[in-house]
């Protein structure tokens, strides 16, 4: 691992194009904290919500085991999240947006064998709001949540990787009633 000072880079923002039935890309920025709470050791995923100006990586080395909350210009805002509750890799990121407002649930896994969990997050105020653990479903590195009916789901639903090998699908009125949450979001 690179020494902290050395971190400044970690993430790429590139702008890409599609013509002549080809895409080009061309390096826009790198940012990355260089110091601090905000230093991005080994990134796993990364989501951006426009309308909170955040962009939330995972950060899955063993030292830090948190998300770090960056803004769309590439500035670390001081806030992590999950600091002592991911027990083993924060991995696959979902924004879960609720009805016509700015409200919803970041959906993060906690990539683990047994023992998987997902950690709810308040969109608006980043704060902790539940887990559930997905069953036999393990070592998740990648999810997305669907808004929406989706086959025999009505209200949205999550889709999960599940090791490496197969996707699962989870019922979002499920998990909403499971944990107190708003049951309009995926509507």
């Amino acid at each position: 691992m690179p020494a902290d000072a050395d971190l400044g880079e970690r993430v790429k923002l590139y702008d890409v194009t599609y013509a002549n039935d080809a895409f080009s890309a061309t390096l826009m920025k790198s940012f990355g904290a260089t110091s601090g709470a905000g230093v991005l050791k080994t990134v796993e995923s990364i989501w951006g919500d426009p309308v909170h100006n955040r962009l939330l990586i995972a950060d899955e080395n063993a030292s830090r085991l948190n998300v770090k909350v960056y803004d769309l210009d590439g500035r670390f805002t001081g806030t992590t999240m999950g600091d002592r509750l991911f027990q083993r890799e924060p991995e696959g990121i979902a924004l879960i947006e609720c009805g016509m407002d700015d409200d919803g649930y970041w959906l993060i896994s906690d990539q683990h064998t047994p023992g998987q969990m997902f950690r709810l997050f308040d969109r608006r105020t980043l704060a902790y709001v539940g887990s559930f653990a997905p069953g036999v479903t393990h070592t998740v590195d990648g999810i997305w949540f669907h808004s929406g009916s989706a086959g025999r789901f009505s209200s949205g639903a999550l889709f999960s990787q599940h090791a490496d090998s197969a996707v699962v699908a989870f019922d979002w009125t499920t998990i909403a009633d499971a944990l107190s949450l708003r049951s309009d979001c995926g509507r």
